[in-house]
């Protein structure tokens, strides 16, 4: 069970000449947890991630846009299993109302 915890993010987005769009977001996270975990300790993980977008306004079907996303994301544990480094590179499709 979580304690309240404190996170920030601060993201922005830029349409580029030529059509191109970008958005770039980063965030941390600090998290305490309640209750002590099977190894008998109070868990705290500092989160991190970094996520950067990319698309074309004039590439789209049916008002759905795709979008190449790249996710970076850091949890630094006091538990060291639940510490990890992660990628990923995602194809995302979007609509907006």
């Amino acid at each position: 069970m979580l304690y309240p915890f404190s996170s920030y993010f601060l993201t922005w987005g830029k349409e580029w000449p030529l059509g191109i769009s970008t958005n770039a977001s980063v965030g941390y996270a600090k998290r305490t947890y309640r209750e002590a975990s099977f190894f008998r300790v109070k868990q705290k993980n500092d989160e991190y991630n970094v996520v950067l977008s990319i698309w074309h306004k004039k590439i789209h079907y049916a008002g759905f846009t795709p979008r190449l996303t790249w996710v970076y994301a850091k949890t630094n544990s006091n538990l060291p299993i639940y510490s990890y480094d992660k990628n990923q590179i995602l194809f995302e499709v979007s609509k907006s109302f």
